[in-house]
């Protein structure tokens, strides 16, 4: 009986080891690129986009006049704002840049997560990611000393050593909400706390330190 050529047991085996490779890179891409839901207390509207809008309208005219007070923004006021009045520019993403097509935001003790959904050049080609970005507030409610602390894109947790590589691949695409809230950070105290009244998280800028 002949013997098998063994160059054909080889060329089955590296065929296979390609397959692999090319499942686990779709894989990888399918988790990187998949949409995420946002986790959210209610549905979003105009109703509360408004009465977001009028919030924060109020504590912005009482930090620029000195006034004292505050503001309280559920995560339904907030995101429903974000959603109706953030204006993102409608051009598309460019090989160095990104383009921000929506930010949503999720409360947690003292910490939030913003989850912006961008679109970037990938080949020639624009494509959709969700970047999450994990985000601790400081005990003094100094805004300014704001914490990056956990990233993903998709469902791939980031390497904390990969973050500014993918800041870097992103740039750009927050200066939507940088221009439009420049005054947020000048704010003597923002705080994520509970309502006294039923317990859920609320946002609270300050316009003089409580």
């Amino acid at each position: 009986m002949a013997a098998k050529a063994p160059g054909k047991g080889i060329f089955r085996i590296f065929l296979v080891l390609i397959l692999v490779v090319l499942a686990a890179v779709a894989t990888l891409g399918y988790l990187l690129t998949m949409e995420v839901p946002v986790p959210r207390s209610g549905k979003l509207n105009k109703l509360d986009s408004k009465e977001a809008a009028r919030k924060i309208k109020l504590i912005s005219e009482a930090f620029l006049t000195g006034k004292k007070g505050f503001v309280r923004l559920s995560d339904v006021e907030l995101n429903s704002f974000l959603k109706e009045n953030v204006h993102i520019p409608s051009t598309g993403p460019t090989n160095e840049l990104a383009a921000l097509r929506l930010c949503q935001v999720q409360y947690g003790n003292a910490s939030f997560t913003a989850y912006s959904f961008v679109q970037k050049q990938v080949l020639g080609r624009p494509i959709e990611f969700v970047w999450q970005r994990d985000f601790i507030l400081d005990p003094s409610g100094d805004i300014k000393r704001l914490r990056l602390a956990g990233m993903k894109l998709g469902k791939v947790p980031v390497n904390q050593k990969l973050w500014p590589h993918v800041n870097q691949l992103f740039y750009g695409c927050d200066q939507a909400l940088i221009k439009q809230f420049d005054w947020v950070p000048k704010l003597p105290a923002v705080y994520i706390t509970n309502n006294e009244a039923n317990s859920s998280l609320e946002l609270r800028l300050y316009s003089v330190k409580p």
